[in-house]
């Protein structure tokens, strides 16, 4: 489950703080948009990815 990629129309944003701020609120909107099962699903295969991404990187000193 992933959710939709940015709206093109973020590029046209000038300053670097108003384009992260356009694209945190448009991935809420788009989060919202998820029935509570989706949103489910996806936050355990965030949770699965961090915790790879955390042993991969723990594993490396």
């Amino acid at each position: 489950m992933k959710l939709k990629g940015s709206d093109p129309s973020f590029i046209d944003s000038r300053r670097p703080s108003q384009l992260g701020d356009r694209l945190a609120k448009h991935k809420i909107n788009e989060a919202r948009k998820l029935t509570p099962e989706q949103r489910l699903l996806l936050a355990l295969e965030l949770s699965d990815a961090a915790a790879a991404l955390q042993r991969t990187c723990s594993n490396k000193h």
